[in-house]
């Protein structure tokens, strides 16, 4: 089944887009990346999401707006790949997307006299259905939502049917806007799997690159600012006092949480206060963010998933700062990137929602309930054609 997979994390830079060719025998799932795609957003397009997943300048009418247009950009993308990879988009068999989240709410508020839970990715699936011609995959989330789970995190499925193996224990970690980790270990079954979002990832790091810099860098490409920088632990220690990080299982979060707000709220003011500025305020941001993910490993893991590979991928990896904190912080661990697997770091998480589609599209279910806290597995998605044939 050839399958285009479109994603936009967290850190909303731009849409991910893969072509993989899924095929399945003996029950084992084979993936085979055709190509690869990353597209932009304008920077106008970046604010514009980050302006709508903010609740002190939300307006009900751009969130409306924003549905067609990043639908009709993540259509455009995946036209965009098979102009690259030469593929006629009727050769497509589907395309999975996951969309662009807006507001991830696991945690049930009262409203009008009931509590309710819930999740909004934005990007209409029936837009990129008008413009590519095939069918789409998307909506992943509701389903788990839907019997209990928090819908989220969903690439857990596909890190367990791509890198699950039968004698050694793996831990994954995919390094996005937020951080998640994944624990297989040796010959599990879904059941066995724990995975949960650590916290922060790219988000605070970027902000805090793009606040040191005065808006001239929206990352810390390379990790240049954070190598430069001093680390104040005194301040690790008082970003970790965050009540999240010691939330019981299952738990995830998202950029309502630990985005703009919370750096603007929390960490800005108190960082100025002790004088914390510069290098020395990435350097720390990203030492905090290397601590949240230890921390995750150390308190809600075995002993041994500090000791075993630590597979990762996401845009973080390509911080060598990040990863060198933390290298020292799991010591025993054998960092590795997904690269080595074949499977490019920066792509995985679109090629994870391929494999969630490809599941949809014959029927399986693709959650975990043991991450997401679902009562039971649920056929993720909704299929959506707006095509007559």
């Amino acid at each position: 089944m050839l399958i285009i997979g479109l994603m936009s994390g967290t850190s909303a830079d731009g849409v991910d887009v893969v072509l993989v060719e899924i095929t399945e025998r003996d029950s084992k799932l084979h993936v085979d990346l055709k190509k690869s795609l990353f597209v932009p957003y304008s920077e106008e397009m970046r604010e514009a999401i980050f302006q709508i997943s903010n609740p002190d300048s939300v307006r009900l009418q751009e969130i409306v707006a924003l549905n067609p247009i990043i639908g009709e950009l993540f259509g455009e993308a995946a036209l965009s790949l098979c102009k690259v990879a030469g593929c006629d988009i009727n050769d497509v068999d589907a395309i999975g997307s996951h969309g662009q989240t807006i507001w991830h709410q696991p945690v049930a508020i009262p409203i009008g006299g009931v509590a309710g839970r819930g999740t909004l990715q934005i990007g209409s699936a029936a837009v990129i259905s008008a413009i590519t011609g095939q069918p789409v995959v998307s909506d992943f989330r509701s389903a788990d939502m839907a019997v209990g789970g928090q819908g989220a995190p969903l690439v857990p499925y596909a890190d367990w049917k791509l890198f699950g193996h039968p004698v050694e224990d793996r831990l994954m970690l995919n390094i996005g806007g937020i951080a998640n980790v994944t624990w297989l270990p040796a010959g599990c079954t879904r059941d066995e799997i724990i995975a949960f979002d650590t916290g922060p990832g790219n988000m605070l790091i970027d902000l805090a690159a793009y606040r040191s810099t005065a808006g001239a860098q929206m990352m810390d490409v390379d990790g240049q600012l954070a190598r430069r920088g001093k680390v104040i632990d005194e301040f690790v220690n008082i970003l970790n006092d965050h009540e999240y990080f010691d939330r019981p299982l299952p738990k995830s979060t998202g950029r309502e949480m630990f985005g703009e707000y919370y750096f603007r709220h929390a960490i800005t003011g108190a960082a100025s206060n002790r004088g914390i500025k510069g290098k020395d305020f990435v350097a720390t941001i990203t030492a905090f963010t290397a601590r949240t993910i230890a921390d995750a490993v150390r308190n809600y893991l075995p002993e041994r998933a500090s000791n075993c590979d630590l597979i990762c991928a996401g845009g973080g990896v390509l911080n060598p700062t990040l990863m060198m904190m933390l290298a020292s912080e799991l010591p025993g661990a054998t960092i590795k990137r997904t690269d080595e697997f074949g499977v490019p770091t920066e792509a995985w998480e679109a090629i994870a929602f391929a494999i969630l589609s490809h599941a949809t599209l014959t029927g399986k279910p693709s959650n975990v309930p043991s991450a997401t806290g679902a009562s039971r597995p649920v056929i993720l998605g909704s299929i959506t054609n707006v095509n007559v044939a």
